[in-house]
């Protein structure tokens, strides 16, 4: 469906009534005038009721039309779709929060399938000495899950190829790659069910993820832009290498092994008496790949000063080498890579996000285009290409059918004001409001009582004096508990009445009282609108059932007629006593939302959790596929020590090995267990542990596999995090801080949530008209090649 064919529609139309009910016309369009004398006569409830009908259909698509292009906008998606009515209503229903929500549930069965199937991580324990026999779940049920996942992926890639078209589909990289995806999946799933799941690897457990990140525009943004900002990390990275080699071969030089020396002169004195700097050779410097495996484990500082000291004990001078090393690798290289991957990666998300703002733009003008032309009213069946406005009315009636959140959907309607009809500039200027970062609603106002007295009690307790009263409060109860608990611990933590018990129940009751007048006084509807009070009731409702519970097993705190030995009910009084005391300490979190520079940090922290889940979800989908891959080459191969392995002091395994440190239920073994050796390996304390081993059990070889895992998840990931937090955190830091200073008041601040996109929008630039015309007229189902600039 052309825009042009349906503009014919109109004229037509409007001919044809016309020459129905005006037999002097010539065919001509009504002029204003008969126009109005036939809406004065009553002649336009005459129009036949096919031509009606066509108009109110044509009417409605148009509508829908425009609903479906804004709430691409809002969502900042592509308008390259089809247009017709039941793709439409078939797109709406695919981008529901429902079946968006459904296929989020398929990713995430499809994920968690890696913990039952074989090896399964269903035990208690991942330590190969008390590993019980892995339970096995039956051939076929993991494969009929499979099966029914993979219907509901089938769906949804027919689904996205219809609504967008073979021409679009065919441009899309990803939906490309989800095709192949799809293909190897079937295959390897068709596979193993012909073998009878006898097969131990299978390459479908890597290709799980995928689902996750096709999922999620925002994800594959983040991977695009990643995929770019490589080439200048890599060049970085080989600089550090080059480091790390170079200082290695220094080493080796420097600090000769046993069997170098021996290769030269062995009777040079001034070789025999230096067996210090010997023994700093044999230890780490006796072969090119020991030295530049100990100091690339230097510079992540976990052998650190152990790789220097034999040196350093021979001669103080030898810590110069290591210092530099140092100071060159992990406090020149390594921050410097951060701030390539920082100001590399910035660039390419912030074009990326000048991309979504040009979707965003081009949803918008292409709902003005629809509406304009396909308004049904007489001007528009005189002249269509003239139609430059909108009615104030019919906007109102789009947005009140787009999907959209409450707190964006009332101003848009409030922006409307009148029933003038807008004209291209002020349409726009009313769906800017979508770039500004959302605001909580405002609170309910204070309903005073009449009465003096209790006037002046409400706007004590309504005032920001008694948060800070009650903060202090908390405050000193947690001191006075913490002087108890380091002076007489034993003593307050088994008797129930122990002055800590007493001090627990007095501070309870002016809790509970605290929160009754604070309800009094705000009323239940401004209350229950602050958190930080639905938080303090809730900790304080709990407070009181355990000082309710310890009262009623074992007495007051102040009565001695109570027997004080034995358990009472299921608790025991440590228990009880422990319980309140977290519960207390749980309280002093409220104190923060009454100091604005630590409420500000924290509900950045809060929103940051928000904001990342992009990065969060490639960090996720990183740590699944190197998981599998540490299941595949490592599953086995740490063998369950023998009983009497340390009866003779040969057997005794060496100090800092994995033997010695007992780090057995760190394995490869399942998927649960792997996950965790990553994270192990990622914060890079003793990492140079598992290094070891698995030099050992397999190959040095193995090596490779968590160097690889530490540049992926610690050089290239945790700086991009890094990055992106303190990206988001000075965003987020200034506009707060701003809010905060013109507020007199920090519990009634206007705080604002910002998305990723609007972090930047201070740094991208409005799309020019060419930019717009030109994606508008590249629009496969829609042709806007009439859009005149004169028009608009």
């Amino acid at each position: 469906m052309s825009l042009n064919s349906d503009d014919d529609l109109y004229v037509t139309g409007a001919n044809e009534w016309n020459k129905l009910h005006n037999p002097t016309s010539t065919g001509d369009c009504l002029t204003h005038s008969q126009r109005s004398d036939c809406s004065t006569n009553g002649y336009h409830s005459d129009i036949p009721s096919n031509l009606r009908a066509r108009a109110e259909k044509t009417e409605e698509d148009a509508i829908l039309q425009a609903v479906v292009f804004l709430e691409d906008a809002v969502n900042y998606r592509s308008i390259h779709h089809k247009v017709d009515g039941t793709s439409l209503r078939l797109y709406r229903f695919y981008h529901s929060t429902p079946v968006r929500w459904g296929m989020y549930l398929v990713i995430a069965i499809l994920l968690l399938l890696a913990f039952i199937e074989h090896p399964s991580s269903l035990t208690k324990t991942s330590d190969i000495r008390r590993k019980v026999e892995l339970p096995a779940v039956e051939c076929g049920v993991v494969e009929s899950v499979e099966c029914l996942c993979l219907a509901a992926f089938i769906i949804d890639l027919f689904m996205k190829s219809y609504l967008i078209g073979k021409q679009q589909f065919c441009k899309t990289n990803w939906l490309i790659a989800y095709t192949v995806v799809m293909f190897l999946y079937v295959v390897d799933w068709t596979v193993s069910v012909s073998m009878l799941c006898s097969e131990e690897r299978r390459l479908r457990r890597l290709l799980r993820p995928f689902f996750l990140l096709q999922n999620s525009s925002l994800m594959k943004k983040t991977v695009n832009c990643l995929r770019r900002a490589l080439p200048e990390v890599f060049s970085l990275l080989l600089l550090l290498f080059l480091h790390i080699y170079i200082f290695a071969l220094f080493g080796m030089l420097l600090f000769p092994s046993v069997t170098q020396r021996n290769m030269n002169n062995s009777t040079d004195a001034g070789m025999q008496s230096s067996d210090s700097y010997t023994e700093e050779g044999n230890l780490y410097f006796h072969s090119l790949p020991k030295a530049f495996m100990s100091l690339l484990i230097l510079l992540t500082t976990a052998n650190n000063p152990d790789v220097s000291l034999p040196a350093y004990t021979e001669h103080r001078l030898y810590a110069l080498f290591f210092i530099a090393f140092l100071v060159i690798g992990f406090f020149c290289l390594m921050n410097m890579l951060l701030a390539v991957i920082y100001n590399q990666f910035r660039g390419y998300f912030q074009s990326s996000m000048q991309a979504s703002l040009l979707r965003r733009r081009l949803g918008v003008r292409a709902a003005f285009e629809v509406l304009r032309r396909f308004d049904i009213s007489y001007d528009s069946f005189q002249n269509p290409d003239n139609a430059t406005q909108i009615p104030a009315a019919l906007i109102r009636q789009v947005i009140n059918r787009i999907h959209i959140q409450q707190c964006f959907k009332q101003p848009l309607l409030q922006s409307v004001t009148g029933d003038s009809p807008c004209d291209l500039i002020q349409f726009k200027e009313i769906f800017k409001i979508l770039d500004v970062p959302l605001k909580k609603s405002r609170r309910p106002e204070i309903v005073f009582v009449r009465r003096p007295i209790l006037m002046k009690i409400q706007k004590i307790c309504t005032h920001r004096y008694f948060g800070w009263f009650s903060s202090i409060l908390a405050i000193i109860h947690i001191i006075i508990m913490s002087i108890m608990l380091i002076t007489q611990y034993d003593s307050v933590m088994q008797s129930p009445r122990s002055y800590l018990t007493l001090v627990n129940c007095i501070f309870a009751l002016y809790y509970m009282v605290e929160q009754l007048v604070k309800i009094w006084a705000h009323g239940f509807r401004r209350y229950i609108s602050f958190k930080g009070y639905i938080f303090e009731f809730v900790l304080t409702l709990c407070l009181e059932c355990v000082i309710i519970w310890h009262m009623v097993e074992y007495g007051p705190p102040i009565s001695s007629k109570y027997d004080t030995t034995g358990q009472r009910g299921a608790l025991t009084v440590f228990e009880l006593i422990r319980i309140s005391n977290m519960l207390v300490l749980l309280r002093l979190i409220p104190v923060i939302t009454d100091t604005k520079i630590l409420y500000m940090i924290v509900s950045t922290m809060i929103d940051l959790l928000h904001n990342l889940r992009a990065l969060t979800g490639i960090i996720l989908v990183i740590y699944y596929d190197f998981a599998i891959v540490g299941m595949y080459l490592f599953h086995g191969v740490i063998l369950k020590p023998p009983n009497n392995s340390t009866d003779t002091p040969s057997q005794i395994p060496p100090c800092g090995s994995y033997e010695q440190l007992e780090y057995w239920p760190n394995n490869f073994d399942d998927f649960a267990a792997s996950l965790v050796v990553l994270w192990d390996v990622m914060v890079v304390n003793n990492w140079m542990v598992f290094l070891d081993v698995y030099s050992r059990y397999t190959s040095n070889w193995s090596q490779i596999f968590f160097i690889v895992w530490w540049l992926v998840s610690v050089v290239i990931c945790a700086n991009l995090f890094i990055a992106l937090i303190i990206e988001n955190f000075i965003s987020k830091w200034d506009t707060r801080a701003q809010q905060i200073r013109r507020e007199r008041r920090a519990t009634e601040t206007e705080l604002t949530n910002m998305s990723v996109h609007q972090m930047f929008n201070d740094q991208l630039q409005e799309p020019n008209e060419a930019q717009i015309q030109t994606e508008l007229s590249k629009h496969s189902y829609l042709q806007f090649e009439y859009m005149r600039s004169g028009l608009i």
